[in-house]
């Protein structure tokens, strides 16, 4: 607005177009310009509603400003008063309702901090909420609503999980443990609270893992440390266990558990001292702790067993080999195990918590056997089971029916009395006790043996059956010794052994661990005929043996054969769940899918799983394999519900499919998990993938067809966008034959219009073609539509106006000193010189007394206003060490623009020089060209490079005068504009295409003055120079001056080549062939500079080379000297450094480019360096 408001002081204008130009300004919020244009009316005509306008601004305008001081002070709630009295004075000023809704959101941001502080956070939620009402857009609130949902959620996930892990469900916890910790991985108690899920579990690595990671976030964690302990010194790395007790004690001398837990230590440390077989036992107990975590528990066994050889009372021993027992199924011995420990110490919850959960499994199991008619196994567990709890009259009563199952009706009755005993009235009890005394009085059988009810030839009469019934399993093969076994397994390929004696070695071989033997006996029974027993035991044997797939096969052929036998279906899941529990979910699938296979109606009832279940089972297994398709498959099934199983696997398939660039079948299921779970992080991802695969689509609607010429209208744009996608940063822009005011970008949402108020003015009469494009951004992608339209512009009504003397209206002044309305904010002023069109002083700042340069027209003429402006508009866009810096710039109360203040013109020091040194000429060149690239990279050419326009201050050149610049376009289309003629390119004086090239040919021209002294083409005139650029080659730089490198001399003439494709296609290109020359100086320098010891010189040397390779995007190199310079830095500068090595090695590793950041914080970190020497 300030360039358009400038191009206006060049003409006059009426009463009328004052007024309404004040007004549309004031409307805008606009108020010096509204005022100025005011009080130009005035000077017209004076005016009562004028000058009443003007007191309403005044008015506004000290409410502004003290409104913008409350708001800097952080008076937000008093600021928010001033700006709604300003609202009233004028409701369509956009700028204030923008400060009142930032001070809305400051006021709340602040209420939800100090909220979420003090840890309320659904009320700080509700908060920032508010703020995203005001500004869907804030960072800040975002990332707060996005932190609290988090935190409620991890919450929440905590509280259940703790819920479940006092049920004794460790793996759901563990599930819930590691979704919370998805969200919040530096949750140093999140993680504490896993490592006490997987201690429970007895997995003590991933405990210690989860322990150690808690510590690494929270060094100062006692939850943490005190349980490292404990888990270490059930480890028996006691040595370590103090370590933590020590820095516990140091930082809680108070806590009583700690001092205890040190007393426990020390105790097992002495005990372990005192046992004389301890340098022999530990090592063998490690191995043995080592076997039983890999799932290796006979072997463990067999270890445990040796440590127990020297003390049988050792309880750590004990506790792992009760826990190998219960693991292969053999609780007679882990019970045995578990009591011994309770022998030394009555008071161990642990064990008998382990009797209590043997006991109840011997039970569980014992019924399960009942069910499937496997009398003699549950009459074997129930009896186990009794021993520990005799008072229970259910396990007595479904010990009486497998006596009846068996046809011993005394030994039934005998256990319903024995239940009567503790519940004396039990209806269903005394009722059956009816019976067996019916079927014992009419039974004719109460003589007949259990070997003519079971085919049992071992067992002679009922009372020696009852106690081969009651033995344990280990006791198979009753008192025979290892030897007589092994001799009658020798037996089995020379001789047919009797098929119950195979099946007691097979079971004995079982229980050692001697699974191929045991296999052996099986296949030697199978050989003969197929039966039930031994297909089953042949399955559960080769599923101890790892061989899944054979297994399964045993479990087949037993279901074809034995349809209403459940016995290995119940096998089969437990299989899987242990294969699920240890993540082999591979082949925990082929157990519950060889389930699946056989489940029917008629099993419904009498398998221990329900079908439900089994296929959640194998849907979490495809799930953790990452196979979604088939997860997806089971979860969809009719008996399956569960949702949150569902939503995981909807959203990872998602993922998945995101991976492959399969958007539109991933946003699918993402919104089919949407419906399961309406997160909001889901939905915005969604949203984001929806706007990237439907790009905007905008058309114009442009309701004007009519002009007046030179007359504003003001007219109401609309635009349309009929894609999904929102697009930014819109822009319109209107064909040269139309001058416009007031566009500016705005954003418009997909399937939705935004009206754009603008004033147009055109500059021909007649029929006029209009083009409109627009201009918008989706996906960081530019995209441009072009719109034409026909208007017709009349001829503006000629009428007579008021006649004014020609001294009443106001022209602009030519400043010949330096203008009077411009001294209150400078002194010192001095006048420096003048160009083309502008002089310039050098002052100093009055607020702040910084030394600045002010740049004047000469004159304010069209033809120089337009210079200033084009000037102007460029070089404001440029911010590089390189180029002269703009500070300020204005239209009032003169055109001006104020400047970095700099030494001297490269000019000035070569008319001093003459010729300089090749080293330092390349030097100023290759820095040139640094600035230069930088202005290429931002879209602007400069076009009039020579040594005028090149200022030097502290020996860095900077780019100045920027009045011949252009924006680089893809038109081929050029007008001539201005060049100075020794540095002009062919290109310029033919008025063909100028681009980036035509730099590279004048910073030629530069740098062969430089070396040479001399221009490459002279004349008399502008004509003889012109026609010697165009048509002779210029003479090498060596043959004037020998002292130049002949690399240097190919540069400068690759530079100066009529064609611009012969000269280097980049500035980057050019700067690099620089950069192998002043390397080369620059190394030899450095080493010169190490060997006398100057370390002042080395860092300079080595902080150019540094610099040099960044700019040039040599990361390797840049990384080596780097790591040099570190070596002279100290302190706070060295840690820079560091810093900024790894960046550079990131980039370096990523293939990735350095930055211009990269670069600043280099330089400023060399300068440091630099000034320490």
């Amino acid at each position: 607005m300030v360039i358009k408001l400038l191009k206006k002081i060049f003409k006059g204008e009426s009463l009328e177009d004052l007024i309404k130009e004040g007004d549309n300004f004031f409307i805008e919020g606009k108020y010096i310009l509204a005022k100025k244009a005011y009080l130009d009316a005035l000077k017209i005509e004076d005016n009562k509603k004028i000058r009443d306008k003007i007191k309403i601004i005044e008015k506004i305008e000290k409410l502004k400003k003290d409104a913008d001081n409350l708001f800097e002070n952080g008076a937000y709630n008093n600021a928010l008063k001033k700006y709604e009295e300003i609202l009233k004075l004028n409701p369509n000023d956009t700028n204030i309702k923008t400060n009142l809704n930032i001070c809305k959101e400051k006021i709340l941001l602040n209420e939800g901090e100090l909220l979420f502080r003090s840890k309320k956070y659904e009320d700080a939620l509700s908060k920032f909420k508010e703020v995203l009402k005001i500004d869907s857009k804030n960072s800040i609130a975002k990332a707060k609503i996005k932190m609290i949902e988090n935190i409620l959620r991890i919450e929440e996930i905590n509280k259940t999980a703790k819920n479940l892990f006092n049920k004794g469900k460790y793996n759901d916890a563990i599930k819930l443990y590691n979704e919370a910790l998805k969200l919040d991985p530096k949750n140093d108690v999140l993680w504490n609270n896993c490592g006490n899920v997987y201690y429970a579990l007895k997995d003590y690595q991933m405990a210690l893992k989860c322990y150690e990671k808690a510590l690494s976030l929270n060094p100062k964690n006692e939850l943490a440390m005190y349980n490292k302990a404990l888990i270490l010194k059930d480890m028996r790395e006691y040595k370590k266990a103090l370590s933590i007790i020590n820095t516990l004690m140091h930082l809680n001398p108070k806590n009583e558990k700690v001092f205890e837990l040190r007393k426990k230590i020390i105790a097992e440390i002495g005990n372990n001292l005192n046992q004389s077989d301890n340098n022999s036992k530990f090592p063998t107990l490690q191995k043995a702790v080592k076997e039983y975590k890999n799932g290796n528990y006979y072997k463990a066994i067999e270890l445990l067993n040796q440590c127990l050889s020297s003390n049988e009372n050792d309880t750590e021993v004990l506790r792992y080999l009760g826990d190998a027992y219960l693991n292969i199924g053999n609780y007679s011995k882990a019970l045995e195990c578990f009591n011994k420990i309770l022998k030394t110490n009555n008071k161990n919850v642990n064990a008998k918590n382990k009797i209590n959960y043997v006991a109840n499994r011997l039970k569980s199991e014992g019924l399960a056997h009942y069910k499937n008619r496997n009398y003699k196994d549950a009459l074997i567990l129930l009896d186990e089971y009794l021993k520990h709890n005799k008072k229970d009259t259910e396990a007595y009563y479904f010990k009486a029916l497998c006596y009846e199952k068996l046809g011993f009706y005394e030994e039934s009755l005998l256990c319903i009395n024995n239940a009567l005993k503790y519940n004396k009235n039990n209806k269903k009890l005394l009722e059956y006790k009816k019976s067996l005394m019916e079927m014992l009085n009419n039974s004719k059988l109460n003589n007949t043996s259990l070997n003519d009810k079971t085919n049992d030839n071992s067992v002679k009469n009922t009372s020696q059956n009852m106690q081969k019934i009651s033995s344990s399993k280990n006791n198979v093969l009753g008192n025979f010794s290892k030897d007589e076994i092994l001799k009658h397994f020798n037996k089995i390929n020379k001789s047919s052994l009797d098929t119950g004696l195979l099946y007691k070695l097979g079971d004995f071989f079982i229980s050692e661990g001697e699974y191929d033997k045991a296999l052996k006996c099986y296949d030697s029974i199978l050989n003969k005929t197929i039966e039930a027993g031994a297909l089953w035991r042949k399955g559960k044997c080769l599923y101890l043996m790892n061989k899944f797939d054979e297994s399964i096969k045993c479990f087949e052929e037993y279901a074809k054969r034995y349809k209403n036998s459940t016995i290995v279906y119940n096998l089969s899941y437990e299989f899987g769940n242990i294969l699920y529990n240890k993540r082999d979910y591979e082949n925990a699938i082929k157990y519950y899918q060889f389930i699946e296979k056989n489940y029917t109606n008629n099993l419904k009832n009498k398998i221990i799983c329900r079908k439900k279940d089994l296929l959640e089972k194998i849907a979490n297994c495809y799930y953790n394999l990452g196979d979604y398709n088939n997860a997806l498959k089971y979860l969809k099934m009719d008996s399956v519900k569960n949702n949150t199983l569902l939503y995981n696997v909807l959203v990872k398939f998602g993922d998945s499919l995101l991976k492959k660039a399969d958007y539109k079948n991933a946003i699918n299921y993402y919104k089919e998990a949407l419906k399961i779970n309406n997160n909001t992080t889901l939905r915005s991802m969604i949203k984001s993938l929806e706007e990237q695969n439907n790009p905007p689509n905008l058309i114009i609607n442009f309701p004007k067809t009519t002009f007046v010429l030179g007359r504003w209208e003001k007219i109401k744009v609309k635009i349309i966008n009929k894609g999904e996608g929102t697009a930014k940063n819109v822009q319109l822009k209107f064909s040269d034959d139309f001058n416009v005011k007031g566009i500016s970008p705005l954003s418009i949402k997909g399937k939705s219009s935004e009206e754009l108020t603008i004033y147009v003015r055109p500059n021909y009469e007649g029929i006029v073609p209009l083009e409109i494009a627009v201009e918008y951004q989706h996906n960081n992608k530019t995209y441009q539509n072009t719109y034409n339209f026909e208007v017709e512009v009349k001829g503006a009504h000629i009428y007579k106006e008021k006649s004014f003397k020609l001294t009443d209206i106001i022209n602009p002044s030519t400043p010949k000193t330096f203008p009077p309305e411009l001294e209150e904010f400078y002194k010192n002023i001095q006048f420096i010189g003048q160009g083309g069109f502008a002089r310039v002083f050098k002052a100093i700042r009055v607020k702040d007394n910084l030394p600045v340069a002010i740049k004047l027209p000469i004159s304010l003429d069209a033809s120089t206003g337009k210079s200033f402006i084009k000037e102007l508009e460029n070089w404001t866009k440029l911010n590089h060490p390189n180029i002269v810096k703009v500070y300020d710039y204005n239209i009032l109360p003169i055109p001006y623009f104020e400047m970095e203040l700099c030494d001297e013109s490269l000019e000035d020091y070569l008319k001093r020089k003459r010729v300089l040194d090749v080293k330092e000429a390349s030097y100023i060149i290759f820095n040139i060209a640094e600035g230069l690239k930088y202005a290429h990279n931002k879209g602007i050419i400069h076009r009039d490079l020579k040594p005028h326009n090149i200022l030097l201050k502290n020996g860095i050149p900077k780019i100045t005068d920027w009045g011949l610049s252009k924006v680089i376009s893809k038109s081929t289309l050029t007008t001539r504009g201005g060049f100075t003629p020794h540095y002009a390119s062919p290109e310029q004086i033919n008025n063909t295409k100028t681009d980036e090239r035509t730099d590279i040919w004048q910073l030629g021209v530069i740098f062969y003055q430089l070396t040479t002294g001399e221009f490459p083409f002279d004349g008399k005139s502008v004509i003889e120079i012109g026609m010697k650029i165009i048509t002779k080659k210029p003479k090498p730089p060596k043959k004037i001056n020998s002292e130049i490198d002949s690399n240097v001399s190919k540069i400068i003439l690759k530079c100066l080549n009529k064609n611009p494709k012969d000269r280097y296609s980049s500035i980057l290109e050019l700067q690099r062939d620089l950069a192998k020359y002043l390397q080369i100086t620059f190394k030899e320098e450095l080493k010169k500079s190490i060997t006398i010891r100057d370390f002042s010189r080395s860092a300079f040397y080595c902080g150019e080379l540094f610099l040099m390779c960044l700019k040039i995007n040599d990361g390797v190199n840049a990384y080596k000297y780097c790591g040099d310079l570190i070596e002279y830095a100290k302190g706070d500068i060295k840690n820079d450094l560091i810093k900024l090595k790894e960046m550079i090695a990131y980039r370096v590793e990523n293939k990735m480019p350095i930055p211009e950041e990269i670069i600043s914080s280099a330089e400023v970190i060399v300068h440091k360096i630099k000034l320490k020497f």
